[in-house]
């Protein structure tokens, strides 16, 4: 589907103009790679694929908001994007990169929850998070992100012993480039 091209290589170049340090436009950018995505989803409500990508810009619009101290719309935009990965996730439950990402997302508004001192819903967001990361480990026992992800959370909630071990396979299995 065009709309989803378009979409992705849009939110591409949104992500180079951030590392450029070009907020304003990667901005911009990525809220037309939503629409696009938004486009797709509208003529085929069963594609599993715009719903993750809507998902991941989601994200990168909302770890720029958190970045510029918008947090209510980092909220917001957090949100929405567990929402979308929620909905792809529905369509392909067996993919483990979409867990992961919901997982991920989960733990990003769970650190916002935190620095606002709502450490109940943080620790919910950070064991949501594990649960997802589980999920990606089990379809694929390789993945060493989803590893990653799981260790660093468990030691936030000072699961360390447990944290470890995630970290010592992801160590073993080699780092994902």
């Amino acid at each position: 589907m065009l709309t989803i091209t378009l979409g992705w290589t849009k939110h591409k170049f949104g992500k180079s103009k951030a590392d450029q340090g070009d907020v304003a436009k990667a901005q911009q950018l990525n809220q037309a790679a939503i629409d696009d995505f938004t486009q797709a989803i509208r003529i085929d409500r069963k594609y599993s694929f715009p719903y993750f990508w809507r998902g991941r810009t989601r994200t990168e619009l909302g770890k720029y908001n958190a970045d510029q101290e918008n947090i209510t719309k980092a909220q917001q935009l957090y949100q929405a994007a567990i929402d979308d990965f929620t909905q792809a996730i529905q369509l392909f439950p067996k993919d483990a990169w979409t867990y992961n990402n919901r997982g991920w997302v989960k733990f990003l508004l769970g650190k916002l929850k935190a620095d606002q001192d709502n450490l109940t819903e943080a620790q919910r967001l950070y064991k949501a998070a594990i649960d997802d990361y589980t999920q990606a480990i089990n379809i694929n026992p390789n993945y060493v992100i989803a590893y990653e992800n799981r260790g660093n959370t468990k030691n936030l909630l000072g699961q360390n012993k447990a944290a470890e071990k995630d970290l010592s396979k992801a160590k073993e299995l080699g780092t994902e480039k």
